[in-house]
C-alpha cells in the first residue's frame, strides 16, 4: 500500500516535475525500495528511446523559413515611441528566441539530458556502484583495461566531497566512466569520456541549468578527454567539484 502512493509520483520523478523537496524524499525511498527503483530505471529507458527517436526523425525547419516567418511577424511600419511599441517588441524577441535560438539551444543541451537520465537511473538503480571505495587509489586502478584512457581523480578527504564509487558509463556508442561523488545530501555524477565531434562544442568550459530537470552542470575539454559534471546541487556546488578534478587533470 505504501509503495502505490509513491506509484504516484514516480511519474513526476522521472519528468523532473517534483519540488527539490519531493525529489529528495522519492531519492531516499529509492534506495530501499527494489520494485519503486526498477519501475523508475523502466521509465527512463522508455524515456531515452522515445528522445532518441524524437531526434532521429525531429524535423526542423530550415533557416530561410524561418526568417520569413520573423519578418511576418514584426511589424513592418515605423511607429511613433510611446508604449504602444513596448507589446510589439516583447513578442517580436520571444519569436526570434522560439524560432531561431531555442533549437540550437535545445540541440547544445541534449547530450546533457541524456547524461542527466543515465544519473537518475544510476541512483535508481539497487546496484548503482561497480565499484565501491572513497579511496581514489582503489576506484582508479579499477577502470585499468575496462576504458581506452586513463585518468587522475582528485584527493577530496578533508574536503566538502566525498568519493563513494564509480561504474561503467555507456553514451553515443563509447564506454566511459561515470564516478559518483557525495555532498551533504547531494551526489553527483563525474562524467569522462573520449572527447569526440559529436559533443558539438568548444574546448572551453561549459556551465548551465539543464531544463526542465533544474540540475546544474559543467562540462569541459581536457588531454583529449570530455569531463561533465552534474547533479541536483547548486552551480557553485558544482563548480567547486569540477574545478577539483580541472586542477588535478593538469598535474
Amino acid at each position: 500500500m505504501v509503495c502505490e502512493l509513491w506509484h504516484e509520483k514516480i511519474g513526476a520523478f522521472v519528468d523532473s516535475e517534483l519540488s527539490s523537496e519531493e525529489t529528495a524524499d522519492v531519492n531516499a525511498h529509492l534506495r530501499g525500495c527494489n520494485s519503486c527503483a526498477a519501475e523508475v530505471v523502466e521509465r527512463l529507458q522508455l524515456k531515452r528511446v522515445t528522445q532518441a527517436a524524437g531526434n532521429k526523425y525531429r524535423y526542423e525547419a530550415p533557416l530561410e523559413l524561418r526568417m520569413k516567418i520573423l519578418q511576418n511577424v514584426t511589424p513592418k511600419k515605423r511607429r511613433s515611441w510611446g508604449w504602444n511599441w513596448a507589446p510589439a517588441l516583447a513578442v517580436a524577441v520571444l519569436v526570434l528566441f522560439a524560432v531561431l535560438l531555442y533549437p540550437a539551444f535545445r540541440q547544445a543541451q541534449a547530450p546533457f539530458r541524456e547524461l542527466a537520465d543515465i544519473h537518475t537511473a544510476t541512483l535508481a538503480s539497487t546496484n548503482p556502484l561497480d565499484v565501491i571505495s572513497s579511496d581514489k587509489h582503489v576506484v582508479k586502478p579499477w577502470y585499468q583495461g575496462k576504458l581506452p584512457f586513463t585518468f587522475e581523480p582528485p584527493e577530496l578527504k578533508n574536503t566538502p566531497y566525498s568519493l563513494l564509487g564509480g561504474r561503467l558509463a555507456y553514451f553515443q556508442q563509447s564506454s566511459g566512466a561515470e564516478l559518483i561523488c557525495q555532498y551533504k545530501q547531494h551526489r553527483i555524477s563525474v562524467f569522462i569520456f573520449e572527447d569526440s565531434p559529436e559533443w558539438n562544442r568548444k574546448p572551453g568550459t561549459t556551465t548551465s541549468t539543464l531544463q526542465p530537470t533544474g540540475m546544474s552542470v559543467e562540462s569541459w575539454s581536457q588531454g583529449g578527454l570530455r569531463y561533465v559534471v552534474l547533479g541536483d546541487a547548486a552551480p557553485d556546488v558544482i563548480h567547486g567539484l569540477a574545478e577539483m578534478w580541472r586542477q588535478t587533470a593538469r598535474v
